[in-house]
């Protein structure tokens, strides 16, 4: 139905929101990083840390993102297959009709 479809597209375009959010975050943090000559340890390990938990979560996203393409192929072949059948009965009908 189209309150279905509707509900799975705003669901993926704020997991694509969030994402940029996060990504874009992490960018300006690296570009910061990057002027600096010299960088202690202990701020690059942070940052290795919040790069590698951004990407887990980019991950997870795009899997949720995945089931919900999946989801929505599933329910289009659905529709076309009924769509299928009832034509079919519409032309035998017609065809027996015509007899």
């Amino acid at each position: 139905c189209s309150s279905c479809k509707e509900s799975l597209e705003d669901q993926c375009s704020s997991i694509n929101n969030e994402d940029n959010s996060t990504i874009n975050n992490l960018k300006e943090k690296l570009s910061l990083i990057s002027n600096f000559q010299e960088i202690n340890l202990e701020k690059s390990l942070t940052l290795a840390a919040e790069v590698g938990t951004a990407l887990l979560q980019e991950n997870d996203e795009l899997r949720q993102q995945l089931h919900l393409t999946k989801f929505e192929k599933s329910f289009s072949e659905l529709e076309l297959e009924d769509q299928l059948e009832e034509s079919s009965k519409k032309i035998e009908k017609l065809i027996n009709e015509a007899n």
